[in-house]
């Protein structure tokens, strides 16, 4: 992988991070005031305002990234699946792993093997 490649998926992570850090901020601060709302400190206005307000940003966020959580799901899924196949053959630690990214990733398994067969067997 390229700098050039590698910069704008850190820059989309950061990004991501950076969403996901405010969410919960948001979120103590909507625990915070349904806390005063308990201690009647804050009007019940205000604390529907907050969590609606909340509400909005995750079903905007939803919309926007449905596509990616459900696919990344589905792989994480069939990893896992793959990986505990290839254990329960036998052919778990390293095999096993690079087997299951292989068919995660639509790649030739036979690719995945020789790489490590390279690592495993230098010069073969």
């Amino acid at each position: 992988m390229t700098t050039s490649q590698t910069i704008p998926t850190e820059t989309k992570r950061h990004k991501e991070i950076t969403e996901l850090e405010k969410m919960k901020a948001e979120l103590e601060r909507i625990r915070e005031m349904v806390a005063g709302f308990a201690k009647k400190q804050v009007p019940e206005k205000e604390v529907v305002k907050a969590v609606t307000s909340f509400s909005n940003g995750v079903h905007q966020w939803w919309n926007k990234k449905h596509s990616d959580i459900c696919s990344n799901t589905y792989n994480l899924a069939l990893f896992t699946g793959a990986v505990t196949v290839c254990s329960l053959a036998g052919a778990g630690g390293n095999i096993g792993v690079a087997v299951a990214a292989a068919v995660t990733g639509g790649k030739p398994v036979i690719d995945a093997v020789k790489a490590i067969a390279k690592k495993i067997l230098p010069g073969s």
